[in-house]
């Protein structure tokens, strides 16, 4: 009776076990996880979204954001950080961003140094519109 071989498909599955490497099926059912994971992770990302805005809205009724901080740069004379313009105004991270860098790039506020904003002199304008 001749001797029998392990198949190649045997083999393979061997030495990736022993390996402890993922193989097909463990990398399906992963992403499989993952894809539900995602999907938990947006409808909770919807819902607090949804929270945020609410209470911008409920803050800010008849003022743009970005009137806001300059409102309240304004008020504090001295050059303020992202930190304190964030703790003063309590905007979310995302919008606050957004917001100083319209400003920034419309030149209705200028940047001190990285993370530090004012709002520019008159003098400062004039120079740059000749």
């Amino acid at each position: 009776m001749p001797k029998e071989y392990p198949n190649f498909e045997s083999l393979i599955s061997g030495f990736l076990s022993k390996l402890e490497l993922a193989t097909k099926s463990d990398v399906h059912s992963l992403m499989e996880r993952i894809d539900h994971l995602e999907q938990m992770i947006a409808s909770v990302t919807i819902d607090s979204d949804t929270q945020k805005m609410q209470k911008i809205k409920t803050v800010a009724t008849n003022q743009r954001l970005s009137d806001q901080v300059l409102e309240i740069m304004k008020k504090n004379e001295s050059p303020m950080t992202y930190a304190q313009l964030k703790q003063v105004s309590d905007f979310d991270e995302k919008s606050l961003r957004n917001v100083i860098y319209r400003l920034n790039k419309l030149g209705r506020i200028k940047t001190v140094r990285r993370g530090l904003y004012t709002i520019p002199n008159k003098q400062d304008k004039d120079s740059n519109d000749s």
